[in-house]
């Protein structure tokens, strides 16, 4: 018999199975959150509630009572090595955060990509990759006693919650009120004395006055010292979760970056935006509080402002001369939103999105 799913594009979850008759299967209950951490199953009548350890895999299950009926344990990697009970369940290894695992010989689902158990590894290459290298297959870069990936694309460290942790405020400047919130991207090669109008820039950008609701504006760097340019700002100045470059910085790398950070953004677009106004102005409990009193996100925008030489690799595919003074030609593809991140002037500032949030109340789904 074929399972169908129902899929909240909100929280990007699994709430509903059901098959070719439109017959209920299971029902999910999660928090209101993306990626929300189920809370319990109603499969055929039957109640169960899951019980997670600290990697968010589902270790047992127990009815209304708070009895066990199943236990399960997991290898590092998600293969079941024990387990006792007759509950049905997909949500087992990384049950907490949606992973989806119809039995126990079939591969994961999470989300945009299908994992092997068995391996340890992606049955398919990082879609916002273009490297085509063995590494666009490892799961959580090998480490899944430290990393999470509940969206399939970019992996988060342990805890998960520090990217739902309340989000810091830089300016404490009384009551708050709802606004525009910003999300800012610096990406290029920026040394001196690139380096210092870069600085001078960011210094204006975080003590913008226009900043009224406390989320924002944040920033991150694409560029080889991002690292060292991040840390150099205080911690409610950067977005929340976002992780510097490392030191290798080729062309491949400042495209997998670019394309990695557009969708972070939209991950937390989406906790700025939808989460807040679904949840919180209902009189919800609100559990990443950004800003003081009545203050929420009307909109959020992304921004990008690119050297020339980003500029060049995003728009021409042109990577930044060699030692030979050749210029050297970007392989891979990038697709046409993509090339649009930079503009068409360096040193500028590109609005590359604005997502409006809905109105208190309004449950229309916004497309992230």
């Amino acid at each position: 018999m074929a399972t169908y799913y129902f899929w909240d594009e909100i929280e990007d979850n699994v709430v509903r199975e059901y098959d070719e008759n439109n017959n209920t299967i299971a029902n999910y209950t999660t928090e209101p959150t993306l990626y929300g951490s189920v809370i319990s199953q109603d499969r055929g009548g039957e109640q169960r509630y899951f019980q997670f350890d600290g990697l968010g895999n589902t270790t047992e299950l127990t009815d209304e009572l708070e009895n066990v009926t199943d236990t399960r344990r997991y290898s590092a990697f998600g293969e079941t090595t024990s387990s006792s009970g007759t509950t049905s369940t997909s949500c087992q290894f990384g049950g907490r955060w949606g992973y989806y695992t119809s039995n126990l010989l079939s591969p994961t689902t999470i989300r945009r990509r299908t994992l092997s158990l068995a391996n340890g590894r992606w049955q398919s290459a990082d879609p916002l990759s273009n490297n085509s290298t063995p590494t666009d297959y490892r799961f959580v870069q090998g480490n899944p006693l430290t990393r999470f990936d509940p969206s399939g694309l970019i992996d988060f460290g342990i805890p998960w919650e520090d990217l739902w942790r309340p989000l810091p405020v830089l300016l404490p400047v009384g009551i708050h009120k709802p606004g525009p919130c910003k999300l800012h991207f610096v990406a290029g090669h920026y040394e001196l004395p690139k380096y210092l109008q870069l600085v001078q820039w960011l210094d204006e950008l975080i003590l913008d006055a226009g900043n009224v609701t406390g989320c924002g504006n944040w920033f991150g760097a694409i560029s080889c010292e991002s690292e060292t340019l991040m840390n150099g700002y205080p911690e409610g100045s950067i977005l929340p979760g976002f992780k510097g470059t490392p030191e290798k910085c080729g062309c491949d790398e400042a495209v997998d970056r670019m394309k990695k950070a557009f969708h972070f953004a939209r991950m937390l677009a989406t906790k700025l935006c939808i989460r807040r106004k679904k949840y919180n102005d209902n009189g919800c409990s609100e559990n990443y509080q950004c800003g003081e009193g009545f203050s929420f996100c009307t909109s959020v925008q992304l921004v990008f402002r690119c050297d020339e030489d980003m500029l060049a690799l995003m728009k021409n595919k042109q990577c930044p001369k060699n030692e030979s003074g050749d210029v050297v030609i970007y392989r891979g593809a990038i697709e046409p939103r993509f090339q649009k991140m930079c503009g068409d002037i360096p040193g500028q500032d590109t609005v590359v999105n604005t997502w409006q949030c809905p109105n208190p109340g309004d449950t229309t789904v916004v497309d992230f």
